[in-house]
């Protein structure tokens, strides 16, 4: 607001419990004139009014005598915004579990202008679900569970804040923390057995079976780790001379050669993280025959 040449500033205090002045311009020589007022912030969340009384100073004239105005002057009530960010330090969680410290500031603005900025402790809250996540109230932190040997995709949850203030609840913005997947690898197949005469690792001439299982060691994103009985999801085969393959279940002939024999079983299957084919071993040797045949030169019987 430009004032002009020649006027004169007046302060009057709003009075009272209130802050501030009021600010009159007025030209005190002369006439018929255009006042100017101003008035400092306004603070308080509630309108305030003075009256102003404007008189005349015409020489001869009685103070009573003299013109008199009045002007009631209203200022607006203060207006105040807040502003709620949060943030994290920590927004992508591993498989085997993590945890995320939360931020929140708090701006306020008065009459449009900021007037502060600070950390403050709101309240946290998930929006929608959150599997896997919870909220330490003490610490701060959003926490994710370790995944163990639980298989399953990216997962993720989503906080946002609130706090009250001078009577209002400011809302804040809305983070999303990601936990990622987990996924599960086979390791190795290891193949244990029975069998039904001899031994797994050494069957007679005479024949037998070997009925097989097969156990899967696998691992996970999370680090975790876990054995499976996978007999029935493997796929089997043999090789070698003398035995044949159905299934888990490997069965040997009549071996009447002069040499032991052996063969090898194959149990495999598809690793599920990666799609490659993982295979497991074990080796039975069957034994030769070992009947010997005894000749003799002469044979005496003596009978009494």
């Amino acid at each position: 607001m430009a004032i002009p040449s020649g006027y004169q500033k007046i302060a009057i205090p709003w009075g009272g419990s209130l802050l501030g002045n009021i600010y009159v311009w007025i030209n005190p020589k002369g006439g018929n004139q255009t006042v100017y007022i101003q008035s400092d912030e306004n603070t308080v969340e509630s309108s305030r009014s003075k009256t102003l009384t404007f008189k005349t100073t015409t020489s001869g004239l009685s103070t009573t005598a003299q013109s008199v105005a009045s002007l009631k002057v209203t200022q607006a009530a203060a207006t105040y915004t807040y502003t709620l960010t949060i943030s994290s330090d920590n927004y992508a969680h591993s498989a085997s579990g993590d945890s995320s410290i939360l931020y929140a500031t708090l701006v306020t603005y008065r009459n449009g202008k900021q007037i502060s900025s600070s950390s403050v402790i709101p309240d946290y809250t998930f929006s929608g679900t959150h599997t896997g996540f919870n909220i330490d109230s003490e610490t701060e932190e959003v926490v994710s569970d370790d995944r163990g040997t639980t298989v399953g995709s990216t997962r993720s949850c989503k906080v946002y804040a609130t706090i009250y203030v001078n009577g209002r609840t400011v809302t804040s913005n809305t983070i999303t923390i990601t936990q990622e997947e987990n996924i599960e690898y086979l390791n190795t197949i290891t193949l244990t057995g029975s069998a039904s005469s001899g031994t797994v690792t050494t069957i007679p001439y005479t024949g037998g079976t070997v009925t097989w299982t097969a156990r899967g060691n696998y691992k996970y994103t999370s680090g975790s780790t876990t054995t499976k009985t996978r007999t029935s999801n493997c796929s089997w085969s043999v090789s070698g001379t003398g035995a044949t393959q159905s299934s888990n279940k490997t069965t040997w002939s009549l071996n009447d050669g002069s040499a032991n024999r052996s063969a090898t079983v194959r149990a495999y299957m598809l690793d599920p993280g990666t799609g490659e084919t993982i295979n497991g071993y074990a080796t039975t040797t069957q034994l030769k025959d070992n009947y010997v045949a005894a000749q003799y030169s002469s044979v005496v019987a003596t009978y009494s």
